[in-house]
């Protein structure tokens, strides 16, 4: 894979990851009508696996295995994440919630997609008909997903922010750096909402620093230029 090929896989794929939010609703919206309520983020998977091919191309061309080595390990946890997201969401966080929602849609029929046609109706609810239990059940699982999720975010924008550091001193090209850096601390701001707004900052800077890379052979010596070459010969 050439220079030119990483750069463009890289680029299509951080464009896709830029547009994934807007584009992962209509597309959820599509398959709720069709009766699909448990799917994985497939644009965003998408895009993902683009960056990791470009990010592979790079480092190649720049003989600096580490490059894609941090970046497969950090995408491979976001993979698997995005994976288990809907299965946990369906088979977790779903049952736990459908009390509640019987009880402010006494008229509910168990279909998520229903609920848009039916009026909620919490006339009845009191502060003794509301079971506190399965109220606390909900909020236990959630903060358990939020705060696995929470963590597993941290470890792999770490990997991806090392592979990114790698990248920003083998190219010359200090955009990566300041990426992989807004990408870590939007990890540890994700906690409260904001880090999301800047990790998807992280990634326009990412796809900004992919087309600042300037087509030159890589810089694969590792000599050192204050010594003298050891087959130089002096002619007498």
């Amino acid at each position: 894979m050439n220079l030119g090929t990483s750069k463009t896989l890289g680029r299509i794929g951080a464009i896709i990851v830029l547009i994934s939010p807007v584009a992962s609703i209509i597309f959820s919206y599509a398959l709720m009508m069709l009766g699909i309520t448990i799917a994985p983020n497939i644009i965003l998977l998408t895009g993902l696996i683009l960056m990791l091919a470009g990010l592979y191309g790079l480092s190649e061309h720049y003989h600096e295995p580490g490059i894609f080595k941090s970046a497969l390990i950090g995408g491979i946890i976001v993979i698997i994440s995005l994976v288990l997201a809907p299965l946990i969401l369906y088979f977790v966080l779903l049952p736990s919630l459908v009390p509640l929602v019987h009880q402010v849609f006494p008229g509910w029929d168990g279909n998520w997609a229903s609920l848009q046609g039916i009026t909620p109706d919490a006339s009845h609810l009191t502060s003794d008909s509301i079971n506190i239990a399965i109220v606390f059940q909900f909020l236990a699982n959630l903060i358990i997903v939020v705060v696995i999720t929470w963590i597993t975010t941290i470890i792999a924008t770490f990997l991806i922010r090392r592979s990114l550091k790698q990248l920003s001193e083998k190219s010359n090209v200090g955009l990566f750096g300041t990426a992989g850096t807004l990408l870590l601390i939007g990890a540890f701001l994700t906690i409260v909402l904001i880090g999301i707004i800047l990790i998807w900052a992280a990634v326009l800077l990412l796809a900004i620093a992919l087309f600042q890379i300037k087509h030159q052979a890589p810089n694969t010596c590792h000599c050192n230029p204050y010594q003298p070459d050891s087959t130089a010969h002096i002619n007498v």
